[in-house]
Order: C-alpha cells, then structure tokens, then sequence
C-alpha cells in the first residue's frame, strides 16, 4: 500500500542518524535540508527528489527557515540518490512521480576536503592507519568524517558492512552463514545480532519481505 504525507521541520532542526523499514521518495516543498550517509552529503532544495531503498541509514540537518517535505512510500525504479527536476514535481500517484524522475538529473554529493577524501580512500584498513595517509590526526578524521557523512567512521564502516548483507540476503540465495561471512561478519549469530539491532528484524525476516 502507497502512504504519502507531509513532514514539517523547523529551523536549525536536525534529524540524528536513523533508518526507515520502507523505500520511499522525500519530495522538497519548501525550505532546504543537508542529507547526510555513508554515500555523501547532499543539500537537498525545493524540487528535489530524495529517493531512498529500504533501511537506508542516514542523517538530516534543516535549514536556517521552516522546511516541508512530501513523502512517498513507495519503491521506484530508479537509483538511490537526490534528483533534481526541472520543475516542482507535482504528485497525482507513483506514475507520475516516474514520470517525472526520468526526465531529472542525479545530483552528485558535496565534495569532500581532499585530506577527507585521502582519509576515506583508506578507512577500511583502519582509523589510524587512515589518518596517518591523509597526514591529519585521528581525532581531526573522525570530527571531519562525522560532520560530513553523519555518521563516525566506525559507524559508517559497520553500515557498509550491513548494507552489503542485506544487498546478498534480498538479492541472492546464499545461506545465512555464507551472507554473514561475505558481508565480513565473524559469523552467523553476530550478523543476526547486528542486523536485528539496526532493523529489528532477523535475517529471514529481511529475506522473506524483500
């Protein structure tokens, strides 16, 4: 079933890191909003569609001014990211949403300081060790990396780490035990543990609701 409602979010307001369990589309009424993942930051303006898969973690910061936001649960055909229309998509169902994003264009994220860049390029061989490449100090990568992506590197490393699981369990027919050790987890009963922390749901769970 298709839900769609308005959200409104006051000045300076800032929705910390959280997921939702249905894919959607966040259409920008009025106002503005930085959103903030493992993906990058996006400032995200009136006219803009932010399209979301299933769980998808993520943070947003509001603008200095009153922002309206519509929401469209339901999942689209078209890759996750913010889309930029060329006029203010008007909603008369999912179709027409479609409609609309085929003739938009994906908007890249912010880029990052190049010391950042150089910090993520390496992150996945250690905080530490990171920092030491892009020449900062690890507490310097660690306030940078949470300001621009939302979330502290070893967050965003474990929501890498899920991201990819969930891919293998709704997208494949692996055994658990194999999902859980492809996704890199120690084993099968630390990969349900994680996921049911981060969704509230088991593997099978997952799997089964696609």
């Amino acid at each position: 079933m298709i839900r769609v409602f308005e959200s409104r979010h006051p000045a300076g307001g800032v929705i910390e890191p959280h997921r939702h369990q249905d894919a959607y589309a966040a259409i920008v009424l009025e106002g503005a909003y930085e959103e903030s993942s493992v993906d990058g930051t996006w400032l995200c303006e009136p006219g803009d569609v932010v399209v979301h898969p299933r769980w998808h973690l993520h943070t947003d910061r509001f603008a200095a001014r009153r922002t309206r936001v519509l929401n469209v649960l339901a999942p689209l055909p078209v890759a996750p990211g913010v889309w930029r229309t060329r006029r203010m998509p008007s909603f008369a169902g999912p179709e027409s949403l479609i409609r609309e994003l085929g003739r938009a264009e994906p908007i890249a994220p912010r880029p990052a300081p190049r010391a950042l860049a150089r910090f993520t390029e390496h992150v996945a061989f250690g905080i530490a060790r990171a920092a030491g490449r892009a020449g900062i100090s690890r507490e310097h990568a660690s306030r940078t990396y949470r300001r621009h992506f939302g979330l502290p590197p070893r967050a965003a490393r474990a929501e890498t780490q899920l991201r990819l699981a969930i891919a293998l369990l709704t997208t494949t027919a692996l055994p658990l035990s194999q999902v859980a050790l492809q996704a890199g987890f120690a084993d099968q009963a630390h990969f349900t543990r994680r996921l049911r922390a981060a969704t509230g749901r088991t593997p099978r769970e997952i799997r089964r609701d696609g």
